[in-house]
């Protein structure tokens, strides 16, 4: 029976371990799926326009389409680790009634929430939507050339909306939305609540990563680190991309990724 004790104390510790270490690298790998998963993402794209303007731009579902299936790959990839390393021999049934208790203590969903939630959907939707790949999108109707003009050109232009005008046209409907309680005056989505809680330090961490980018450009740095980079000329492109990606994991493991 000590033994059986001591093995099942065991197995509880390794599973818990399991457990916070996938919700740590869960976050990371679910943040590539998508453009927002992550600020990373959005200073990548921001970058690209920058430093390659006459490119097509990299939209919401051109994103998903590419990083989605790799990152259910990795998902899979870190669930077979996780299972090898810690939960193999792990065969206790765990407890799900104290997660039942907090969420029936959680109650049903209020009709703010709802909102919250379909809002939320329908910025995704439009996200997606608004210029897939290989189908035309939503947001080819606010281009600033005609039907006939395009025809007559052989030109698509270029769409008057970007993911950033969705994002800002939705955050403004839930200024306009009334609570369930409409006779206070409230709104889903307040003035003061807002600022109070928008995360400023993520915005200036941002800014200030396209800001440090332009000013290396400005300056010539950029050119100085390409040149001397410039060893790496003769190496095929797979080994060179090797190298990129080690030197900059190793990198990020001591500053931000950001």
């Amino acid at each position: 029976p000590g033994d059986d004790l001591r093995q099942q104390g065991s197995g509880r510790l390794r599973f818990k371990k399991a457990v916070l270490l996938s919700l740590a690298y869960a976050a990371s790998i679910g943040g590539i799926s998508t453009l927002t998963g992550t600020g990373t993402n959005l200073v990548f794209v921001g970058q690209m326009t920058q430093l390659y303007p006459a490119r097509d731009e990299i939209s919401y579902g051109q994103w998903m389409l590419f990083a989605t299936p790799m990152s259910f790959v990795i998902l899979i990839a870190l669930w077979g680790l996780m299972y090898l390393q810690y939960t193999r021999n792990f065969h206790q049934r765990v407890d799900t009634d104290s997660i039942k208790v907090k969420i029936e203590e959680m109650g049903k969903m209020t009709y703010e929430e709802k909102v919250v939630t379909g809002m939320l959907v329908a910025t995704i939707v439009l996200w997606i939507f608004r210029n897939p790949p290989g189908v035309p999108g939503w947001g080819e109707a606010f281009s600033p050339y005609v039907s006939w003009y395009k025809l007559k050109a052989g030109t698509s232009g270029e769409s008057l909306v970007s993911d950033g005008t969705v994002a800002i046209g939705m955050g403004l409907v839930m200024f306009l939305i009334p609570t369930k309680n409409r006779h206070q005056g409230h709104r889903i989505l307040e003035w003061e609540s807002s600022v109070d809680k928008i995360p400023w330090d993520v915005l200036i961490l941002l800014g200030g990563g396209f800001a440090l980018a332009e000013g290396f450009a400005a300056s010539g740095f950029t050119e100085y680190l390409g040149m001397k980079l410039h060893v790496l000329a003769g190496l095929p492109p797979h080994l060179i991309m090797l190298v990129v990606a080690v030197s900059i994991t190793t990198l990020t493991e001591f500053t931000s990724n950001t």
